[in-house]
C-alpha cells in the first residue's frame, strides 16, 4: 500500500533541495511498528549511494566499504501515532497512543487509519457549547478519545481491526526562510541529514567503512537501534535525532534556536572523544553548531548504541525542532544541511583512527 500522503508520485520525484526532501519524508507514513512506507522510501534513496538491506526488525542498513574504522551513523525512522484498541457499538474507533503523543492537540485532528485500506478519519471533539465550564481546561486521556471514520459498527469492523495503526494526516508545508512544517519531522529531519551525508560521502574517498542505520521503534523502546548496533558492530557511532527548538513559552536553557545549526550533545553516556571531535570538526570547518547538555541519558537511540556489545564510542547530533510530538513540527532545512556536513567531515576526520 503506497504512502497515503504522497502515493506513487513519491517514487518519481527528484528532490532538488533539503527542504524538498524533508517535505517528502514528512509525508511518508511510519508509525512505530509499521514503518514499511518510510523504510521503502529511505531504501530507494539510500541505494543510490550504498549497498542496502533490511533486517528482521525493519531497519534499513546501508554500507559504504572502507579499510578504516567502522563508523555507524544512525537516525530513527518511526513516528508517533495511534493504535486501534476496539470499535464501539456506534462505529467509533477507540485508540491508544503509540509513543509520546501530545494529547492536547488530538481533538479535531485529521488522521488516517490503516485498516484493510487507508481510511481517513478525525479525532472526535466535543463542541464548546456542550462542554461544562469546569471541563474546558481538562484534556482527556487518549484511551478516552475516539476516531470517527464515518461508518457504523458493522462496516467499521469489516475494515478496521484492533492493532491497526493510525497516523496524522497533515501535509507538510514550506514556511519562510527555509523552514519546513509537518508531521514526523521527529525524526525525519535526522533521516534527511543522513541521506544528505550519504550523498556527500559518495563523492569522497574517506578510507572509512561507513554504515548508515535507519532504525525502527525508537518511540516505543529503541528496539530497532538495539538490534542494528549489535549486527553492525561499529567502532564509533553518531546518532542523529531532534531536540527542543526555542519558542516563546519554552525554557531557553533547554532549547536550541531553530536556524542556529545542529546541536552537539554532551552527556555521561556519550563518548567525550567523539563529542570533542564533533566540536573540533565544526569549528575547523566553520559549521554553525549549538550545544546540548544532558545530565544523564539522552532519551535517544545513542543510549542503547553506546551500551551495545562491549560498548561503542557514541556521539549525538540533534536538529532543533519546534512543537515536538505534534502534527505541526517545524525544522530549518539549513540546520539539516549543516548536520549532514558535520557528519561528513566527522567521518573524514575519523579515518585516522584517533578515536579507537
Amino acid at each position: 500500500m503506497p504512502c497515503f500522503l504522497g502515493g506513487a508520485d513519491l517514487e518519481k520525484r527528484d528532490f532538488m533541495d533539503t527542504a524538498g526532501l524533508l517535505v517528502a519524508l514528512s509525508e511518508c507514513c511510519g508509525t512505530s511498528g509499521r514503518e514499511n512506507e518510510a523504510a521503502a522510501f529511505v531504501e530507494r534513496e539510500l541505494s543510490k549511494y550504498a549497498e542496502v538491506k533490511r533486517d528482521n526488525l525493519g531497519n534499513v542498513i546501508g554500507k559504504m566499504a572502507g579499510d578504516g574504522p567502522r563508523v555507524m551513523l544512525e537516525a530513527h525512522l518511526d513516528e508517533i501515532g495511534l493504535v486501534v484498541t476496539g470499535i464501539d457499538e456506534e462505529g467509533f474507533i477507540k485508540v491508544e497512543a503509540v509513543g509520546g503523543v501530545d494529547r492536547r492537540v488530538l481533538p479535531g485532528c485529521e488522521v488516517v487509519v490503516f485498516g484493510k485500506y487507508p481510511l481517513p478519519g478525525v479525532v472526535c471533539t466535543l463542541p464548546p457549547h456542550l462542554t461544562k465550564d469546569g471541563d474546558r481546561k481538562k484534556v482527556p486521556a487518549v484511551s478516552e478519545m475516539a476516531v470517527d471514520i464515518g461508518f457504523g459498527y458493522e462496516r467499521a469492523k469489516e475494515l478496521v481491526s484492533p492493532g491497526d495503526r493510525a497516523a496524522f494526516k497533515n501535509r507538510a508545508a514550506r514556511l519562510l526562510e527555509g523552514q519546513v512544517c509537518g508531521k514526523a519531522l521527529d525524526n525525519r529531519a535526522g533521516v534527511a541529514a543522513l541521506l544528505r551525508c550519504a550523498e556527500m560521502l559518495s563523492r569522497e574517498k574517506t578510507g572509512v567503512e561507513v554504515a548508515f542505520a535507519f532504525c525502527t521503534r525508537e518511540e516505543t523502546g529503541q528496539q530497532g537501534a538495539t538490534a542494528a548496533a549489535f549486527s553492525v558492530e561499529p567502532d564509533i557511532a553518531v546518532a542523529v535525532d531532534v531536540s527542543y527548538g526555542l519558542t516563546p513559552d519554552s525554557p531557553k536553557i533547554k532549547c536550541g534556536r531553530v536556524g542556529g545549526g545542529p546541536m552537539i550533545g554532551v552527556a555521561p553516556v556519550l563518548s567525550k572523544d567523539v563529542t570533542d571531535l564533533l566540536f573540533r570538526v565544526a569549528k575547523d570547518k566553520g559549521i554553525a553548531f549549538q550545544t546540548e547538555i544532558m545530565a544523564g541519558r539522552t532519551g535517544t537511540d545513542a543510549d542503547v548504541i553506546a551500551a551495545s556489545r562491549s560498548g561503542v564510542k557514541t556521539g549525538l547530533v540533534s536538529v532543533p525542532l519546534k512543537y515536538m510530538h505534534t502534527p505541526v513540527e517545524v525544522v530549518d532545512a539549513g540546520d539539516v544541511e549543516a548536520a549532514a556536513s558535520l557528519l561528513c567531515e566527522f567521518v573524514k576526520a575519523a579515518k585516522e583512527g584517533i578515536l579507537l
